[in-house]
């Protein structure tokens, strides 16, 4: 029973925090395809509303630290486009 708890942690362990997966290396790079086409806005929309892993009502009117802390809302998965320009 106690390994049947600890089991999903191992793994959520692995998939997050271990260097070489692909959630760890994913850096939100694959957004960009949502984030610079013509549906951009809607999707800004969705993203508010929506948790990534727990379907739940109201989920915008959450506080972003939040979100952070409990509801995987991790910065390093956000879109941050490329500064084309030089500074």
């Amino acid at each position: 029973s106690l390994l049947a708890f600890l089991s999903p942690l191992f793994t959520m362990t692995l998939l997050l925090c271990v260097n070489g997966t692909g959630i760890w290396n994913a850096e939100g790079k694959n957004l960009k395809r949502y984030y610079e086409s013509e549906n951009a806005n809607k999707y800004e929309e969705y993203r508010e509303c929506t948790s990534p892993l727990i379907p739940m009502i109201g989920y915008s009117s959450i506080p972003l630290p939040i979100k952070r802390l409990f509801l995987f809302e991790w910065e390093r998965y956000e879109y941050k486009p490329k500064n084309t320009k030089a500074a």
